[in-house]
C-alpha cells in the first residue's frame, strides 16, 4: 500500500498544468464557455475545459507531452495555439514534468457575417428560398465552386444570414422550389448569384474581413427552364438494372454535388427532372460495370444511351529505385482525371503492391502520395514508358510504378519585406508546365520558428518556388493566382542540395 501511494505521488508530482485567459481579439473583452482542448497521443490524454464567467481556464493536472492547444465557440473562428491569422495554421505546445504554465492568452476573433434578401422576378420576397455560400476548392487536378458550411433558408420577408464565416471571398446562390403550385404551373428557380446572375463568372464575389459584417447582399433570382433527362442503361445491347445513375455538371462554375439517380427496373430506364441547360457527364456504376458519355441539356432529353461494360481492373506495384528506404504501406498511388470527375486511389501494401477497382475508361493522370522522400520518376504499361502524362485506360491493366528515391533537396529561409524571419510560412514548389506527372510534383512545406524550410525527394528539373505569409489551401494549383504572385527560379539535378532565400508574399 505505501508502494502504491508513492507512486501515486511520484507520478502526480510530474503532472504539469496550464492556465490563461480568453478574451475577444477585437473588443479584449473575456469570453465565457469557451471549449478549450489539449489534443494530445490518445483520448485520455485530451482534457478539455469551459471558460468561466471571467473567461479563466485551468489544466490542474496534464501529462507531460506535446499537445495541440485549440479553443472553440458558435459564432467564433477556432483558434489554434501559434496562428498568426484567422486561416493560418497552429503549432503544438510542450507541456514538461512539472511545468506550471499560466498567463496564456488566447484571442478569439469573432466570425464574419453575411447577410442580404432573395425576391423574386417580380421584386417580391422569396419565402424559404435556399442559399448558400460558395467559394473555390483546389485539387491536383482543377478548381471548383464548393459549398460553404450548411445553407440556410429565408425567412417570411426574403432575408438570410450566415455568421461564424472565416474572412474570404464568397459567392452568394440560392434556389427555391415551391412545392405549392403544381410543377406543370411553376416558374423554376434553379440557382442564381448574387446580385442576379445565372452563372459564377457573371456573379459578385464577397469579402468578409475578419470578424466583419457584409449587408445587403442581396439575389434576385432569375426563372430559369427546366429540362428532363431520360434514357436507358444498356449492357451489350440489353437493359441493365441495379445501376446507380448520376449527372455531374461539367465546368468550374458548376454545381459542387452530382444529381443521383438509380435504375431499379429490369427496362433499364432512368430519368431526371428539373436540370438547367449545361454540360453533362453521365455515369453510371455498379459492383461489376461502369460507363460514362457526356451530353449537352438544352431541351428535354428522351433518348439517351447510356452503355456500360466490366469494369476495368487496374493492379500494379511501386518500386524503388535508388538508396534508402520508404514503408509503402503509407504511400497512395491516385489516377485523375483532368476534369477531376473520375479518379481512383489505392493504399499500397509493405511490398508495394496496389489495386484500382470501379474504374472508368478513359485518361488519367498517375500521382503518388505518402511516400517519404521517393518521387514519382515513371510508370510503366507491359515494360514500357507511359509516352505523355496521362494513361489510357481502356481495359484491365498492370501498371508498374517507379519511386525515386534520388531527388533533390531545396532548403533555407524565408523572410518579409522587412527582412525579419517568418513562422509558418507556406513555401510552394511548382513544376515547369510541360514536366511529365507534374500534378505529383507540387511540394509544399511551412516554415519552422526560425523561419527556416527544408523539402527532400524533389524531382530532378526546373521549378519556380513561392513563398507565402499565408494561402489557402491548394491555391498553388490555380494558375491565375499564381501569376500574380512573386517567386524564385531553381533548376535541381539527382541527389543534389540547393539553398535559395525567399522573401514571403503577404
Amino acid at each position: 500500500m505505501k508502494w502504491l501511494l508513492l507512486t501515486s505521488a511520484i507520478c502526480a508530482a510530474q503532472d504539469a498544468s496550464l492556465s490563461g485567459t480568453v478574451v475577444n481579439a477585437r473588443t479584449g473583452d473575456p469570453i465565457r464557455n469557451v471549449l478549450v482542448v489539449l489534443t494530445g497521443a490518445s483520448a485520455r490524454e485530451s482534457p478539455s475545459v469551459l471558460s468561466d464567467a471571467a473567461g479563466k481556464f485551468a489544466f490542474a493536472a496534464v501529462k507531460p507531452g506535446r499537445y495541440r492547444f485549440t479553443a472553440e465557440r458558435p459564432a467564433f473562428l477556432t483558434w489554434r495555439h501559434g496562428q498568426k491569422s484567422p486561416t493560418a495554421a497552429g503549432t503544438s505546445i510542450e507541456l514538461k514534468p512539472d511545468e506550471k504554465r499560466s498567463g496564456e492568452t488566447i484571442r478569439l476573433t469573432p466570425g464574419g457575417v453575411v447577410s442580404g434578401r432573395v425576391t423574386d422576378e417580380f421584386g417580391e420576397p422569396a419565402v424559404q428560398a435556399f442559399v448558400a455560400l460558395r467559394k473555390w476548392n483546389y485539387s491536383v487536378t482543377r478548381r471548383r465552386l464548393t459549398s460553404v458550411g450548411q445553407a440556410v433558408s429565408t425567412d417570411d420577408r426574403g432575408e438570410f444570414r450566415f455568421y461564424g464565416l472565416a474572412p474570404g471571398r464568397y459567392l452568394v446562390h440560392s434556389a427555391m422550389q415551391r412545392s405549392f403550385v403544381p410543377s406543370h404551373m411553376a416558374d423554376r428557380y434553379l440557382g442564381t448569384f448574387h446580385p442576379s446572375a445565372d452563372r459564377a463568372d457573371r456573379a459578385a464575389w464577397i469579402q468578409v474581413p475578419p470578424g466583419g459584417e457584409v449587408r445587403g447582399v442581396d439575389v434576385a433570382l432569375r426563372p430559369s427552364r427546366a429540362f428532363s433527362v431520360s434514357g436507358v442503361v444498356t449492357q451489350d445491347g440489353s437493359p441493365a438494372a441495379n445501376v446507380n445513375v448520376n449527372m455531374m455538371p461539367i465546368g468550374e462554375d458548376s454545381s459542387d454535388a452530382p444529381i443521383p439517380g438509380f435504375v431499379r427496373d429490369k427496362e433499364g430506364m432512368f430519368r431526371f427532372v428539373s436540370v438547367v441547360a449545361g454540360r453533362y457527364a453521365l455515369t453510371a456504376t455498379s459492383p461489376a460495370v461502369v460507363g460514362r458519355i457526356v451530353i449537352e441539356v438544352n431541351e428535354n432529353i428522351d433518348s439517351v444511351k447510356l452503355p456500360v461494360g466490366p469494369a476495368p481492373q487496374i493492379s500494379g506495384r511501386i518500386r524503388l529505385e535508388g538508396e534508402g528506404g520508404v514503408d509503402l504501406s503509407k504511400a497512395l498511388f491516385s489516377l485523375g482525371s483532368d476534369d477531376g470527375l473520375l479518379s481512383r486511389g489505392a493504399r499500397a501494401e509493405a511490398d508495394g503492391k496496389f489495386k484500382l477497382e470501379a474504374l472508368m475508361p478513359g485518361a488519367y493522370t498517375p500521382y503518388l502520395q505518402g511516400s517519404g522522400d521517393a518521387y514519382l520518376k515513371e510508370v510503366r504499361v507491359a515494360g514500357n514508358p507511359v509516352n505523355g502524362s496521362e494513361i489510357n485506360i481502356a481495359g484491365d491493366m498492370e501498371l508498374e510504378v517507379i519511386a525515386s528515391l534520388n531527388g533533390a533537396t531545396l532548403e533555407g529561409v524565408v523572410t518579409n519585406r522587412d527582412g525579419g524571419r517568418l513562422s509558418l510560412a507556406v513555401v510552394v514548389v511548382v513544376p515547369e508546365e510541360q514536366l511529365r506527372f507534374r500534378l505529383s510534383r507540387f511540394q509544399y512545406v511551412h516554415t519552422d520558428s526560425e523561419g527556416r524550410y527544408q523539402m527532400k525527394g524533389i524531382a530532378p528539373g526546373k521549378y519556380r518556388v513561392y513563398a507565402f505569409e499565408e494561402i489557402e489551401q491548394g491555391a498553388w494549383h490555380d494558375a491565375d493566382l499564381m501569376k500574380q504572385a512573386k517567386g524564385e527560379t531553381v533548376e535541381l539535378a539527382e541527389r543534389e542540395t540547393k539553398s535559395l532565400a525567399l522573401t514571403a508574399n503577404p
